[in-house]
């Protein structure tokens, strides 16, 4: 993160601080195209104001004091950098270019083969240089800053600047020596073609392709990721035409919910495509014998809407804590449903993990074997409830957020919910809970209290999946 800052802030040092070297229309297509091995990760910010705003704000400076990023005598330079951003770049794109020998390692956090930081602006800071006293080290084409002792190398065009390692640059300079028409050819940009918006990020990797469009609407962001290839994860998702609303058992207030429409048929469809045959019709006949239930009622059994929940209420040690718990509404009828459930209990040889309990209105119930801790198994109806929850509390439904609840009735597709104001009430449980089992445990106390800054100070975060490609991410603030 630290890097990052201070890449971007020489960069707006140097932009027309510095004598051009070079006409390129376009920046972008100096870099290669990644290999057929490679992946690709590029991201392009338009909205300066969204990123002064993330800068400037008091949780990223909590964040990068306690996590030690930054020292108490650094705060002031990173205000004005916040400053100059909203200042001096108010009509500027930042990119962010980066290459990887596989998408695998990219995930994995594993160095990159190269990476890039490139700016484009239309307007011409101040000298910003001067009035910072900032010393710049030249280094043939290239200029080189110590900043917070981090080396920081850059070339300066005619109306870009590109941030990277040392031998990387001299790359993409060697390139520059070469005419402009042959620099330029007939290639095409590697990145698709896209209208401007508030942030757009495009993610290459073998067998995968997708992009990202992000817009501040004022008291929310919304990022809308797009699938562009990886036919196999589109095949996946069946088209369904019931939707996920459903009336949950459980008291109090919902944390997090993810629901989930499963399609049984597509379910065991997908295991024979990656199973051999044999192996396949062996395990479930096995699998049909043992549970005296045929291929077209396990499909059916696996057939409904699912959902998992952080809500409700447990009790841990005799204190109240939200419940975790799994809420399945089969598409199988309940007289068939609860002895298959049964007979699941049985040959998954869970005698030592649970105890047989009865609670009204639930069949084929038990509880787990948790010293001081409520939990509930059982099936009603087509229902079937398994988790940390006091049975007590299933008299109740669990309150669901009137906007999760249209968006729960409408999309057939997976959504997920996290109320991040309901996650700082369970921190503070939390940290009461520790403070009294562990009193003088002073470290794990800090421990618990530096994990707590990362929570940043949103209201509520949603995953919509749109359609079979496309899933929008939204953060309410």
């Amino acid at each position: 993160m630290k890097r990052l800052l201070l890449a971007f802030f020489l960069a707006l040092v140097l932009y027309h601080s510095l004598p051009a070297q070079a006409k390129v229309e376009d920046p972008l297509l100096l870099f290669p195209n990644p290999g057929e091995k490679e992946g690709l990760l590029y991201i392009e910010i338009n909205d300066v104001s969204l990123m002064s705003k993330i800068i400037s704000s008091a949780w990223l400076k909590d964040v990068m004091l306690k996590s030690g990023e930054l020292k108490e005598e650094d705060l002031i330079s990173l205000d004005i950098f916040a400053s100059s951003v909203k200042s001096f770049l108010s009509e500027c794109s930042l990119l962010v270019y980066f290459r990887t020998p596989s998408f695998t390692h990219l995930t994995e956090g594993g160095n990159t083969s190269r990476s890039f930081i490139l700016l484009r602006t239309t307007y011409k800071p101040m000298d910003i240089a001067k009035a910072l006293k900032l010393n710049l080290e030249s280094k043939g084409m290239l200029y080189k800053m110590e900043i917070l002792g981090e080396s920081i190398y850059a070339y300066t065009g005619e109306s870009y600047v590109i941030l990277g390692e040392r031998d990387d640059l001299n790359a993409i300079l060697r390139s520059l020596r070469l005419p402009v028409k042959k620099v330029m050819g007939k290639k095409e940009a590697f990145i698709p073609k896209h209208e401007k918006s508030g942030i757009y990020a495009y993610l290459k990797a073998p067998e995968l392709s997708m992009e990202a469009v992000g817009r501040d609407e004022g008291n929310a962001f919304t990022l809308r990721l797009r699938l562009i290839e990886g036919p196999k994860i589109a095949k996946t998702l069946p088209n369904l035409s019931r939707t996920l609303s459903a009336t949950i058992p459980g008291k109090g207030e919902v944390i997090f919910l993810l629901a989930s429409q499963l399609d049984g048929k597509a379910i065991i469809s997908s295991i024979k495509e990656v199973v051999p045959k044999e192996t396949f019709e062996s395990y479930l006949s096995s699998i049909s014998q043992s549970l005296s239930a045929s291929e077209e009622e396990l499909a059916t059994f696996l057939s409904g809407r699912l959902y998992l929940l952080i809500g409700g209420e447990t009790k841990i040690l005799g204190k109240s804590l939200p419940g975790v718990y799994l809420y399945y509404l089969s598409d199988m009828k309940g007289d068939r449903l609860q002895p298959l459930f049964q007979r699941i209990l049985e040959v998954a040889n869970l005698e030592s993990l649970i105890k047989p309990m009865s609670h009204p209105g639930w069949s084929v119930t038990y509880s787990m074997e948790l010293p001081e801790t409520d939990s509930f198994i059982g099936t009603r109806e087509s229902e079937i409830l398994i988790g940390l929850v006091s049975p007590s509390s299933l008299s109740y439904n669990i309150s669901i957020p009137s906007h999760l609840d249209n968006l729960l009735k409408s999309s057939p597709f997976p959504i997920a919910y996290l109320s991040l104001n309901e996650v700082r009430k369970i921190i503070k449980s939390l940290e009461e809970l520790i403070e009294a089992a562990f009193p003088e445990d002073e470290d794990l106390r800090k421990s618990f209290a530096i994990t707590t800054l990362a929570i940043p100070p949103w209201k509520e975060v949603l995953l919509i999946q749109r359609d079979q490609l496309s899933m929008d991410i939204r953060i309410i603030y």
